[in-house]
């Protein structure tokens, strides 16, 4: 992650060629949409042509089962491992790398979390190396602040020996 901060690297799947499946994804929506008009349609017909009915309703069933599928599995179960990897990061574990499924939106998402996870590495990081330093720099501070109290002792004693020696 120092290389990617120092711009020499960058994560594997930064980078275009997302595909735009969001507009799939309503057309799945919409046929789900669809089927349930068939299904409307179909008990219209039941009255007048009872056989084309029954096609009407079972492609009506069909459509919101194919629907009701690909929004599950294309829309849900995604931002569900989304909203997981964010959990994972939110409670500090940054060391398990982000699982980048796909190469849509969600995949999208998923590769700019893993690329904040590795920035939210690089600052920890700085952040302990800035502690380090710091508590370096106290530790040399309290060794010379030492020395000068042990040097004003020293003084104080040579003043205290030249006054006793000029009262005798």
């Amino acid at each position: 992650y120092r290389r990617v901060t120092a711009g020499t690297a960058k994560l594997p799947a930064t980078g275009g060629g997302w595909q735009i499946s969001l507009q799939s994804r309503f057309g799945l929506l919409f046929a789900g949409l669809a089927g349930l008009q068939l299904l409307g349609f179909s008990a219209h017909l039941l009255g007048t042509h009872p056989a084309l009915s029954g096609f009407a309703f079972l492609a009506g069933l069909a459509g919101c089962a194919w629907g009701a599928f690909a929004v599950h599995s294309r829309i849900v179960r995604p931002l569900s491992h989304v909203i997981t990897c964010f959990g994972r990061i939110a409670e500090g574990e940054l060391a398990t790398p982000v699982d980048i499924q796909g190469r849509d939106e969600v995949g999208h998402v998923l590769t700019e979390l893993s690329s904040m996870q590795v920035q939210l590495r690089v600052v920890i990081d700085e952040i302990r190396l800035a502690e380090a330093e710091v508590s370096h720099q106290g530790r040399e501070v309290s060794t010379q602040m030492e020395l000068i109290a042990n040097q004003a002792q020293i003084q104080q004693d040579h003043v205290f020996g030249v006054t006793s020696a000029m009262e005798q």
